[in-house]
């Protein structure tokens, strides 16, 4: 029999109150739709998928963020419990690493 390959999926456990007012803002079907494929890609690919995820430099490590046109996802990885924390979500310009 060959061997299986299994894929550890990531659980988002916390989305900050700021990432919350951002979801609340956005109610166009579109981007609530991008939002729910960059939470479903976070969770099964925090590290790296294609060029849309990048460690960020100067914060603790474990600190990512996901961009999709404007948007973009600032998330804390835990390796050790496989849970990922949403910590702001926001527009290029207006986003506070």
């Amino acid at each position: 029999m060959g061997k299986r390959e299994t894929r550890t999926r990531f659980i988002i456990t916390h989305i900050s109150s700021t990432a919350r007012t951002f979801l609340k803002r956005h109610r166009d079907p579109a981007t609530k739709k991008r939002l729910r494929e960059a939470f479903e890609i976070i969770a099964q690919t925090p590290f790296h998928y294609q060029r849309r995820i990048r460690p960020l430099k100067g914060k603790p490590k474990g600190e990512y963020r996901y961009r999709f046109g404007s948007i973009r996802i600032h998330y804390a990885v835990d390796k050790a419990d496989q849970t990922i924390q949403i910590l702001n979500i926001d527009d290029r310009g207006d986003i506070a690493y």
